[in-house]
């Protein structure tokens, strides 16, 4: 019996270091196949979304001007119960008075420029609209203040021209070309070069009006991304216009009266 107890507590005493290695051998063996998954998983994401952060852009956006197109603005209130109305439509002023009229450009002209940061091609695909907020109120009247000094004018050089109309959703569009319609735009930019773009937009909800985020989307290679296009202008406000029956507004700077 003396004999049998002994070789029992030897092979006990042998599969003891065993067990010892099995379990942090099995634990290793695990986080292997969870951080090569995960590596997987990181690897194939999309860059541009989420969790996966996209490579820096080569170009960004600079001097954003914005101003409301020849449309102008429209208001909820009633002509009638507007009241005064400023005589100067170049007095820093009228903005403040617009505001407390709950006026809103029915229609945008932006201008901005796209600058290298460093030598890169890319090819630009369009703008990106995103919606952020939605507000219902009806406009009634429409207000001109006509000031020329208001008015963007694109430079002399070459000038790429965007319309891009926005509803309550998401919307994107191409670049124009008098010759071929929408395309998509091929650039060969240097360190520091500069383009410039003219974009007018403008809403085709007839209710209500719509603020939004604009991103400039391109490739370089295969890979998509984007640029805000923002600089002092977070964002755009803009509704759609009335018709030309609703009731109207004009403030016109006094050397241009009759």
């Amino acid at each position: 019996m003396s004999d049998k107890r002994g070789k029992g507590s030897s092979a006990s005493r042998g599969r003891g270091p065993l067990r010892q290695y099995a379990a942090p051998v099995s634990f290793i063996a695990v986080l292997m196949v969870v951080g090569g998954a995960l590596g997987w998983v990181i690897g194939s994401w999309p860059t541009d979304r989420w969790p996966r952060r996209p490579p820096a852009p080569a170009v960004h956006v600079s001097d954003v001007s914005v101003n409301a197109t020849e449309d102008g603005w429209v208001s909820p209130k009633t002509k009638e119960s507007i009241g005064g109305v400023p005589d100067d439509p170049c007095h820093p002023g009228v903005r403040a008075w617009l505001g407390n009229l709950g006026a809103v450009p029915s229609g945008l002209s932006v201008r901005f420029f796209l600058v290298a940061d460093r030598t890169e091609s890319i090819t630009l695909v369009g703008v990106r609209a995103r919606p952020q907020s939605y507000t219902t109120s009806v406009m009634r009247t429409r207000v001109h203040p006509l000031c020329p000094t208001d008015d963007l004018f694109p430079g002399e050089g070459e000038v790429h021209w965007i319309d891009l109309e926005v509803g309550k959703k998401s919307s994107k569009t191409l670049f124009l070309d008098e010759e071929e319609g929408e395309k998509r735009l091929d650039l060969d930019l240097g360190a520091g070069d500069k383009v410039e773009f003219y974009l007018l937009m403008k809403a085709k909800d007839p209710r209500g009006y719509c603020r939004w985020k604009l991103d400039l989307e391109f490739l370089v290679g295969d890979e998509k991304r984007y640029v805000p296009i923002s600089d002092s202008v977070n964002s755009f406000v803009v509704a759609a216009p009335l018709p030309a029956e609703a009731p109207e507004i004009r403030i016109v700077p006094t050397e241009f009266e009759p």
